[in-house]
C-alpha cells in the first residue's frame, strides 16, 4: 500500500493499492491467452503513444531451418531479435517489436513479427531488409525467399506504382498488422476487441512477446494507464477479413459467381470464333 497526499487540507491520508502486473492464466496451447491479449495490444498502442509505431511485418517460416522443437525455435529467434536489435543499436534507432508463433499443417510453425521501423531512412532500411538473411543465421548462407520475408501492404510505392511498399505508414494499415497478427485470441476475447478469430494451430511453448521497452515494466515507468480489452475495436478490420477469406475461399473452390478464367488447350480456328456486327451482336458462323 502507498500513501498518496490528501485531497484536501485537513483530510486524512488515502492508501492506494500498488499497480500491479496482470495475473497470468493458465497456459493455452490453442489460443492467446487473456493476458497476453492485454499485453499485445497495451504494447501495439504505447508504441503508437511513443512514436515509434510497428510498422513493418515479417514473417519467419522455421521448418525451412529445420527447427521444429519450441526450445530450439524460441533459442534461433532470439538469437535473430539481438542481431536485429544491435543493427538498430549502431545505427541509434530504437528497438521495438512484438511478435506471435503460430502453427499450420502448410507452413509449420512461423513467427509473425511486428518491428518498428519508421525511424529508419529509405535507405537504412533497404539495408535492413537485405540484412533479414544473415541476420537470422548469423553468417551468409543462402536461403529460400520463404525462409524469411517482409509482407507487402495494399499501398503502391508513389515512385513504382508496379510495386507495393514495406511499411505501413497508416495507423489504418497498423491496426490491420495487429489485428492479423492477433487472429489467435481465444473466440470471446477476439469477439469482445473485434477481431476475427481464426484457428492458428497448437504451440506447446511460449507464443507471444513483445520488447523490453514495450513490456508492462517499461510502460508503467512511462506512466502509461493499461488499457482494457474493452477499449480497443478492429470490428471494422474484422468484416473486412471475413469478407476475403470468403472470397478466397469461394475462389480455390470455383463457388458459382467467382468464374474462374478459362484457358483453352488450344486455339479456336478464326473460322469457327463467333462473329459480332458493328452493334455487338452475335452474327451467323461465317457471314458478315
Amino acid at each position: 500500500m502507498r500513501v498518496t497526499e490528501p485531497a484536501a487540507v485537513g483530510a486524512s491520508p488515502v492508501l492506494e493499492q500498488p499497480v500491479r502486473r496482470p495475473r497470468r492464466q493458465d497456459q493455452d496451447t490453442s489460443h492467446l491467452r487473456r493476458d497476453q491479449a492485454s499485453n499485445l495490444l497495451n504494447a501495439w498502442a504505447f508504441a503508437e503513444h511513443q512514436l515509434t509505431p510497428l510498422d513493418l511485418h515479417v514473417v519467419v517460416h522455421w521448418e525451412r531451418l529445420n527447427l521444429i522443437a519450441g526450445q530450439s525455435i524460441l533459442a534461433q529467434q532470439a538469437k535473430f531479435l539481438d542481431r536485429v536489435s544491435k543493427w538498430l543499436r549502431k545505427r541509434q534507432k530504437p528497438m521495438a517489436y512484438l511478435w506471435t508463433i503460430e502453427f499450420s499443417a502448410k507452413k509449420g510453425h512461423h513467427t509473425h513479427l511486428l518491428l518498428s521501423a519508421k525511424q529508419l531512412h529509405p535507405r537504412a532500411l533497404g539495408n535492413l531488409l537485405r540484412s533479414l538473411p544473415k541476420l537470422l543465421t548469423g553468417d551468409d548462407t543462402t536461403l529460400h525467399p520463404c525462409v524469411i520475408r517482409v509482407e507487402c501492404n495494399n499501398s503502391l510505392l508513389p515512385h513504382d506504382p508496379s510495386r507495393r511498399g514495406r511499411v505501413a505508414h497508416t495507423e489504418g494499415q497498423r491496426r490491420g498488422l495487429v489485428a492479423y497478427g492477433c487472429k489467435g485470441f481465444t473466440p470471446d476475447v477476439a469477439a469482445r476487441v473485434g477481431i476475427n478469430a481464426e484457428n492458428q494451430g497448437e504451440v506447446r511453448f511460449r507464443r507471444c512477446g513483445v520488447s523490453r521497452s514495450l513490456d508492462w515494466s517499461a510502460r508503467r515507468r512511462a506512466g502509461w494507464t493499461e488499457q482494457s480489452l474493452d477499449q480497443f475495436d478492429f470490428s471494422d478490420l474484422a468484416a473486412k477479413r471475413r469478407h476475403n477469406l470468403e472470397m478466397a475461399s469461394q475462389r480455390r473452390s470455383g463457388a458459382p459467381g467467382n468464374p474462374q478464367p478459362a484457358w483453352r488447350a488450344f486455339p479456336m480456328p478464326e473460322s469457327l470464333r463467333p462473329r459480332t456486327d458493328l452493334g455487338g451482336v452475335p452474327t451467323a458462323l461465317g457471314t458478315s
